[in-house]
């Protein structure tokens, strides 16, 4: 960024006589006499870092260094930024590009600016190997202005809802935790402090979490609602249903109210979570919860900002219910509704489940080897290649068992396997992740 050296150590000698300080005074830790002397006048090179602690100790901002032109510039430069990063939210990646392709020419931004811009870019496009790569070149700097220091503890911020979403707990809060300690203001502290409680719930750690929100300035804090919610299920886990269940109620209106839709639905899946470890109890609050599902699974009734890979979700979470229910009527007709999303957004992973359920669900109904097949296949093509998990492994074992009939030490291993996942309820899709609001960045 250009700035005109000599107009601001004009104004930098002109505040420092205004506050009776010396040469000496002012340049005190900051650099030597002759330096400063040079500064005053525009004589040198002087670094942001430099002008920051100037302004630290004569109690300034920046922008009362600058002149007018140079003001217009960082105001300029932030609402490019913002309008970028608004861009990129509301998913108009290739709009986004473009726009951030014509600011590099201009030469508007901050290297680290345009890095960060671009690594938020590829994670909302859930391309998270390139989102790490910026953003890994964003932690190896060294920050020379306050602007380069916040965008590095982004970087770790988002780092660490990279690990988070792919199942990383350890690796999120470690992420978190190096966020925190170069954060550079209180807001954004209580922003990285609210992902760690998010953290520490899913891993059950309740009295970690509970000390966490005792950490978080409410006064500086927009999310409220999302914190009493967690805390609720923090209650949950403790042994509190009854109170739970009404301060659920309470927290869906203000969610929807304040468009909050994620969440909301997110209070969908909590009712279930509770239903499936207190049935009788709780059973008349599935009724409720079924007929909404299945009023907003029409697509033209969905508002816009609903996700709807959580939508998804929650219908393979009923078609699961159901499945174990063996009410397979009901099972496959969430199933459909689910593979409407899938038609819609056919790259994300998560459809696997929906193909894997659909392939249980025909097992159980038809017993149509070749729909089966074709059901189990297409889970494996929504799965990443070389990606390794108990749900790819279950897949493979149902496709070798439609197409192998020969019986093997392997073979019976498997089935042991297999079984052993069913017996043991593997398949209780609800996770604390799951229930949890989505993580800020």
């Amino acid at each position: 960024m250009y700035i005109d050296k000599v107009k601001v150590g004009q104004n930098i000698r002109k505040i420092r006589k205004q506050k009776e300080l010396t040469l000496k005074e002012l340049s005190s830790n900051i650099c030597s006499i002759a330096k400063l002397s040079n500064i005053e006048n525009g004589i040198g090179e002087i670094s942001l870092e430099d002008l920051e602690k100037i302004c630290i100790k004569l109690n300034i901002s920046l922008q009362d260094l600058l002149p007018k032109s140079e003001k217009f510039f960082l105001d300029q430069s932030r609402i490019a930024y913002a309008r970028i990063e608004d861009l990129i939210r509301m998913g108009l990646s290739e709009l986004a590009q473009e726009s951030l392709e014509k600011i590099q020419k201009e030469d508007l931004f901050l290297p680290l600016q345009i890095k960060y811009l671009k690594a938020l870019n590829c994670y909302e496009g859930r391309n998270f190997h390139n989102s790490m790569h910026f953003l890994f070149d964003i932690q190896n700097e060294k920050p020379s202005n306050e602007i380069e220091k916040e965008l590095i503890s982004k970087a770790y911020n988002l780092t660490g809802v990279i690990y988070f979403t792919l199942g990383d707990y350890a690796s999120a809060q470690e992420m978190f935790e190096y966020a925190m300690n170069t954060s550079t203001n209180k807001q954004w502290t209580n922003t990285v402090l609210f992902n760690l409680l998010v953290v520490y719930s899913t891993k059950g750690q309740v009295i970690d979490a509970r000390f966490k929100i005792g950490e978080i300035n409410y006064n500086n804090f927009p999310h409220q609602q999302k914190i009493r919610y967690i805390k609720t299920i923090l209650d949950v886990l403790e042994g509190d249903y009854n109170q739970s269940i009404e301060k659920i109620f309470e927290l869906r209106n203000e969610f929807f109210q304040v468009k909050d839709f994620d969440t909301f639905l997110k209070t969908i899946l909590f009712f279930i979570y509770i239903h499936d470890k207190h049935p009788k109890i709780f059973g008349t609050y599935l009724i409720e919860v079924e007929s909404f599902i299945l009023d907003i699974a029409e697509i033209k009734k969905i508002p816009e900002n609903i996700n709807p890979i959580l939508l998804t979700n929650i219908l393979q979470t009923m078609a699961l219910h159901y499945l174990k229910q063996k009410d397979f009527t009901k099972a496959m007709n969430y199933l459909k509704h689910a593979f409407v999303y899938e038609a819609k957004y056919p790259n994300d992973p998560m459809h696997a489940f929906t193909f894997y359920l659909a392939a249980l669900v025909n097992n159980q109904t038809e017993d149509d080897n070749e729909t089966q097949l074709d059901y189990l296949k297409k889970a494996m093509n929504q799965i990443q290649y070389g990606q390794a998990s108990v749900l790819k492994g279950l897949i493979l074992y149902q496709i070798a068992k439609l197409e192998e009939n020969e019986t093997s030490y392997w073979k019976q291993a498997a089935d042991n396997f297999y079984d052993s996942m069913l017996i043991n309820n593997y398949f209780n899709h609800i996770t604390l992740s799951l229930l949890m609001p989505d993580l800020l960045y």
